[in-house]
């Protein structure tokens, strides 16, 4: 993307309440993941040898 391009983005996200708000949902979505990851990664290594979804 050319420097004019990613000006024009960055001025279009401060002011489109959408794009905020969708960035906002992709920040808690990407928090969820890990919280999840991390949960089920502690579950499965504490289960042994149990192969339980």
């Amino acid at each position: 993307m050319s420097r004019k391009e990613q000006m024009a983005l960055k001025i279009h996200i401060m002011v489109c309440r959408g794009c905020r708000n969708f960035g906002d949902q992709m920040t808690a979505l990407r928090s969820f993941s890990k919280s999840y990851s991390k949960a089920r990664a502690s579950t499965d290594h504490n289960a042994g040898d149990k192969n339980e979804p």
